[in-house]
């Protein structure tokens, strides 16, 4: 009904509900906006040729409209305390523009969310306005009916009907009219933020940190300093478990995922716990939250995200290859190709059930060094193919979907640091 308002028979169907159960329409919470139930209500006064309530509702509907889409856009202001800006944005110029960017990102999603968009096929607010003129004649209003025709006409130029009311309001009346405040302002908001959209930031500054990009992952540079990086280093060289996470290979003496390497990491409650105790240093904690604060809202400008993400995991993790033997097969990896919220099937599809975690909607990968020799990252299709590589590096960062096929290549030589997040839209799985 939220986006049917015209279905006549599920309303009746409503109300037939409330009769045959007796409750009360005020016990059974209407789930519509306000400015439908209005828009409602003077479509039929309308139809029962009542012109004063019909014009009294259809301009509350457009009042309430105008508000839920304002209040939207007012929310969009940019949280200038996101570590984004202190942390990851460097001058003012990239700063400017991430602003920018995020503004206009969410301030698309007022017109995209507000059930039967303006500019639908089925357009509310100029079926509002439709509707409105109508009673507004009848009434005897033949100014203000004036007006909202020309109204309707800025949204809709070509209906036919509009066209000859104008020419009877000019050519019979004398009534040339003007646009309604309130509808000139949606519209010059709307061409504004649509503006907005389509210029968010020049494609040389949107690249210049981007290794690669597509619908649902991406990889990016630069989201640390080598300072910065050798401080979380040195948390995870303090404070990493052998074989954390992964209790049952907790004796096996190498990685669990490969023979060939050492697997050590400690998860960010560990890590708060040793604060507490006095275990860790405090300034090295919130560079260490500071990086998964940051790492999470690049996440959420890259990939266009309006519904808030919470964590679900966090990992630092430090990976070490053994180097004693040579016996280490060419198909060997460090992890194994797989899916953080879905199982992959022999046909190479990935299904989300459970034993998958399949309320992690997103991960992203922090690095933290340039191991000697191997590695890296990858995103593989159903057949394993390599799509995507990402090398290991300070501040280098690979973000994608749950479902996204995905591994690490074999580490050869020396070390590799990172820090693994899992995100969920559910707040029931938040950490």
């Amino acid at each position: 009904m939220l986006f049917n308002p015209h279905n006549v028979g599920m309303y009746q169907r409503l109300e037939d509900l409330y009769r045959v159960t007796d409750i009360e329409g005020e016990v059974l919470p209407r789930m519509e906006p306000w400015y439908h139930t209005q828009y409602r209500t003077g479509v039929s006064y309308f139809k029962k040729e009542e012109w004063g309530p019909c014009v009294y509702h259809l301009e509350g509907a457009i009042s309430s409209f105008m508000h839920t889409t304002n209040l939207c856009r007012a929310q969009c202001a940019y949280p200038y305390d996101k570590p984004a800006v202190s942390h990851k944005v460097r001058d003012f110029l990239s700063a400017a523009q991430e602003i920018v960017k995020y503004t206009a990102i969410c301030r698309s999603h007022c017109y995209q969310d507000i059930p039967l968009r303006p500019f639908s096929q089925n357009p509310y607010l100029a079926s509002i306005l439709e509707y409105l003129q109508f009673c507004q004649y009848n009434l005897g209003d033949t100014l203000d009916a004036a007006d909202t025709t020309v109204s309707y006409s800025l949204l809709h130029k070509r209906n036919p009907v509009i066209q000859e009311n104008l020419e009877v309001y000019r050519d019979y009346h004398s009534i040339a009219g003007t646009a309604r405040k309130d509808v000139e302002l949606f519209l010059k908001n709307y061409n504004l933020d649509t503006a907005l959209l389509a210029t968010k930031g020049s494609q040389t500054e949107r690249d210049k940190d981007r290794l690669f990009s597509g619908s649902n992952h991406y990889g990016n540079k630069d989201l640390l300093i080598q300072k910065e990086c050798r401080t979380l280093i040195h948390l995870i060289k303090e404070a990493a478990v052998e074989n954390d996470g992964y209790d049952m290979f907790k004796d096996k003496g190498s990685s669990p995922f490969t023979e060939f390497e050492k697997f050590s990491g400690v998860e960010i409650t560990a890590v708060l716990d040793m604060l507490e105790a006095g275990a860790v240093d405090v300034e090295e904690v919130q560079v260490l939250i500071n990086t998964v604060e940051s790492a999470k809202s690049q996440l959420e400008a890259k990939m266009e995200l309006v519904r808030p993400l919470y964590f679900n995991y966090i990992h630092l993790i430090k990976r070490t290859a053994i180097e004693e033997t040579s016996e280490r097969p060419e198909d060997d990896l460090s992890h194994p190709i797989h899916g953080d919220n879905c199982l992959i099937q022999p046909d190479g599809s990935c299904i989300q059930s459970p034993p998958a975690y399949t309320y992690r909607d997103w991960s992203a990968i922090v690095y933290l060094n340039t191991p000697a020799e191997g590695g890296d990252f990858v995103i593989t299709d159903s057949n394993m193919k390599v799509l995507k590589t990402a090398k290991p590096a300070c501040g280098t960062v690979v973000g994608f979907s749950g479902d996204t096929l995905h591994g690490v290549k074999s580490l050869k030589k020396g070390h590799r640091f990172a820090i693994g997040l899992w995100y969920t839209h559910d707040i029931l799985h938040a950490m």
